[in-house]
């Protein structure tokens, strides 16, 4: 018999095998019906795809083979979450290639039901399992801590925010309008605080911080923690007079090495930003829009990684031409913050909700639309009647 048989063909490719124990533990490790599908296809890439002993991990481009039809914004944004949440581990030294030679390991998703089904089978635990698990405990406890100081922390921030000294606050509200005006936004939260600290921390005077942020702004400087940056070696240097500032933008801000430091921090966002959305950010051009997105409209790096996830979440085969919509968006609104995101997105629903009911309730149904009749006057009738006539 030498006919190919289609079935045996079938077979021939292969089945895809998932651990059991995913299917079991799903809701603890925080994992929705779509990610065991892709997970799916990542366990058949390592079993089938992959070289035994040779190759570490597996290329997310060898999903994407198994997997045609799942589009590359979508698969970027689950391998992101599982990275978040620990069940998968990044190739460090793949991550400035293109988005499918990068690799990735399914290691720690194997860790984590190994302690899931230790903990739930206490006989079957061993010494070293054990010991990671006090470690881990510890490892929480610690965290925990930090989180806890960090809040701690924010909200003393966040009350020195919303209660300034009165002495400053016609100063804060002129270097404020300073910065709308040469920016042409209002300020979000992160330059709020900044401005605070330059004027109570640093004990800047507003006409000083003025003339600091115009000489910062000819050079496209627009981040907070940058312009903060410089008000500090300023404070530092004891510079109060504009020669002593010019000098020192002469001498420091405009020497490559401030300007290296500066790309450098933008280029790790970039590549940050291309990981998450997996779309390439290789061309220049690409590096500039995000630029503009930072610099010029004065999006924090959060609000430009949530226009990111809403352009993954909504398309198909998105781009930065959607990410760009959403954040032209965003700023003809002021929107700054993701609070505000959030409640614009949820009037927009609710808008297009009550639309749709309205809609529903006008439109005729099929009895209505036939008993339907058009009134016409008496008088108009019969001058219609003669001219027929």
């Amino acid at each position: 018999m030498t006919e190919r048989n289609t079935f045996m063909e079938v077979l021939r490719w292969g089945l895809v095998q998932i651990p059991a124990a995913v299917y079991h533990y799903a809701s603890e490790l925080d994992l929705e019906p779509e990610d065991l599908g892709v997970l799916g296809a990542a366990f058949y890439s390592y079993t089938h795809r992959c070289q035994p002993l040779l190759q570490k991990g597996i290329e997310i481009g060898q999903i994407m083979q198994c997997y045609p039809s799942l589009s590359k914004n979508k698969l970027a944004w689950r391998i992101s979450k599982w990275n978040r949440l620990g069940l998968i581990a990044m190739d460090e030294s793949t991550q400035d290639r293109e988005f499918a030679a990068r690799r990735i390991s399914l290691a720690p998703i194997f860790c984590k039901l190994e302690e899931l089904v230790a903990r739930d089978h206490p006989e079957i635990d061993v010494r070293e399992l054990q010991d990671e698990r006090i470690l881990k405990q510890e490892l929480e406890k610690s965290h925990a801590r930090i989180q806890e100081l960090e809040q701690l922390l924010g909200q003393k921030r966040q009350l020195e925010m919303d209660t300034p000294p009165s002495p400053h606050s016609s100063g804060f509200k002129m270097v404020a309008d300073f910065i709308s005006q040469k920016t042409g936004n209002l300020i979000g939260p992160e330059m709020h605080k900044a401005i605070n600290r330059w004027l109570n921390d640093f004990n800047c005077k507003p006409e000083y911080l003025i003339i600091m942020l115009e000489l910062c702004f000819e050079r496209n400087i627009y981040e907070p923690r940058e312009i903060t940056t410089i008000a500090r070696g300023l404070r530092e240097a004891s510079i109060t007079n504009l020669r002593g500032m010019q000098h020192y933008f002469r001498n420091i801000v405009d020497k490559p090495e401030f300007t290296l430091s500066r790309r450098y921090d933008l280029a790790m966002e970039v590549m940050e930003f291309g990981n998450f959305t997996g779309i390439s950010m290789q061309g220049e051009a690409r590096k500039k829009i995000y630029e503009k997105w930072r610099m010029e409209w004065g999006f924090s790096e959060e609000m430009v990684m949530k226009a990111g996830e809403i352009m993954s979440q909504r398309t198909k085969n998105g781009g930065l031409d959607y990410v760009d919509k959403v954040l032209a968006n965003w700023r003809s609104k002021d929107i700054t913050t993701l609070a505000e995101v959030e409640r614009d997105s949820n009037e927009f629903r609710k808008r297009a909700a009550k639309r749709a009911g309205r809609l529903h309730s006008v439109r005729p149904g099929s009895a209505d639309h036939e008993e339907a009749q058009i009134y016409v006057a008496p008088h108009v009738l019969e001058e219609l009647k003669s001219k027929k006539a």
